[in-house]
C-alpha cells in the first residue's frame, strides 16, 4: 500500500500512523498542515500527535 501511495501520480503528500488496528494512511492537501491531517484523523499516541511520512517506512527500502 505505501509503496502505491509513493507512486501516485499527482506527487501528492501522504502520512500514517500504526496504531493496535493497523496502518491507517491519509492525504495531505496542498497547503494543509500534516498535524493538523492528524489530529483529524486521530493519529495519536498517549495523547500526542504521531505521523510519519509514507516515504520514510522502511520497508520499502527493502
Amino acid at each position: 500500500m505505501l509503496r502505491e501511495l509513493n507512486a501516485d501520480p499527482e506527487k501528492r503528500f501522504f502520512i500514517y500512523h500504526i496504531n493496535e488496528n493497523g496502518l491507517r494512511a491519509a492525504i495531505v492537501p496542498k497547503g494543509e498542515n500534516p498535524n493538523d491531517i492528524a489530529v483529524k484523523n486521530s493519529f495519536m499516541t498517549n495523547g500526542k500527535i504521531e505521523w510519519f511520512s509514507t516515504k520514510e517506512h522502511p520497508c520499502l527500502y527493502e
